[in-house]
């Protein structure tokens, strides 16, 4: 956004196409970020706690995410009650999630 200042179209441009790319920030696939040690702590309980709202927000199957509104999102906005279906799926154990992500890896079924 900031590339505006420099050359307005080829910021609008480059904006567009990076939008396109968006659509994997669903709310099915978000959860594998708790398999990530990059993601913090804190963003994985925030992250546990989204999928455990009774009134949360469900996203379309391929959300139109505007890049403006992407920039103020924070990681955990993309999580729903959804997301954690992911597990069943893959038939994947999920009980690490109801202990504190600084253990996981300590747990077996993680």
């Amino acid at each position: 956004m900031k590339y505006k200042k420099i050359d307005e179209e080829i910021s609008k441009v480059a904006s567009e196409k990076l939008a396109n790319h968006l659509w994997y920030l669903s709310e099915d696939l978000v959860a594998l970020a708790l398999f990530d040690n990059q993601v913090p702590h804190c963003i994985k309980r925030q992250m546990i706690k989204a999928t455990k709202e009774v009134n949360g927000k469900n996203l379309a199957k391929r959300p139109d995410i505007k890049l403006k509104n992407f920039m103020d999102m924070k990681f955990e906005d993309f999580v729903t009650k959804r997301s954690a279906l992911l597990f069943k799926r893959m038939s994947l154990h999920d009980t690490f999630l109801h202990i504190d992500p600084q253990i996981w890896e300590h747990q077996e079924d993680y």
